[in-house]
């Protein structure tokens, strides 16, 4: 016996259950083919690129979020920490550093899963450079684009995948810092990007 009926209304279920905290992997599997079902798509199970694009036009009011205008908010550049991020397309420069406030830095040690751009090319040196320049809070940070699997192949966009490859940095990156700041997630998007 099944454990949801077929007329189930899947987007909302999905939506109420990953909100709780309550599916498992099994659950999502029946529910990703109910939803495929419901939309007219091959029910395999497998949340392919049809079904992604399809379950991201669903999800998309759900995941944009609202800015909030706070009129009555002063800020105080006096306040302010200021920092830098860096990855394989920039080079650090120690005079510029010395002239600026930079109180901490974040650099990029990891793009998707595996293969050519998994690991920022530039990282194992920048970090040292860093120390060097007086930077003493440095931070790493992921660099992930969800919609990348249908560009890159797919070691992109792979959640899992993607934690995998950026906690092996990470280690990698806490031997030559020492403590680091905490994690960040660079989240890209293709699509917003060409706009």
């Amino acid at each position: 016996m099944r454990w949801y009926h077929e007329d189930v209304d899947a987007e909302n279920y999905i939506k109420s259950r990953i909100d709780s905290g309550a599916l498992t992997y099994k659950q999502i599997v029946r529910l990703v083919s109910a939803f495929q079902r419901q939309n007219g798509l091959d029910a395999d199970g497998k949340p392919g690129p049809i079904t992604l694009d399809r379950a991201n036009e669903v999800l998309e009011p759900e995941i944009k979020t609202p800015v909030i205008d706070l009129p009555n908010l002063t800020l105080d550049p006096k306040e302010w920490l200021y920092g830098i991020d860096i990855d394989h397309h920039q080079k650090i420069d120690a005079a510029s550093l010395d002239n600026a406030p930079v109180q901490f830095a974040y650099v990029g040690v990891s793009e998707g899963t595996s293969g050519r751009a998994s690991q920022d090319t530039k990282f194992r040196e920048h970090l040292p450079e860093l120390l060097l320049a007086g930077v003493k809070s440095i931070g790493v940070y992921h660099f992930a684009r969800p919609s990348s699997a249908r560009l890159h192949g797919p070691g992109f966009g792979q959640p899992l995948g993607e934690a995998e490859n950026f906690a092996k940095q990470w280690d990698v990156a806490d031997k030559i810092v020492g403590r680091l700041l905490p994690p960040v997630l660079d989240m890209e998007d293709e699509k917003e990007q060409r706009s």
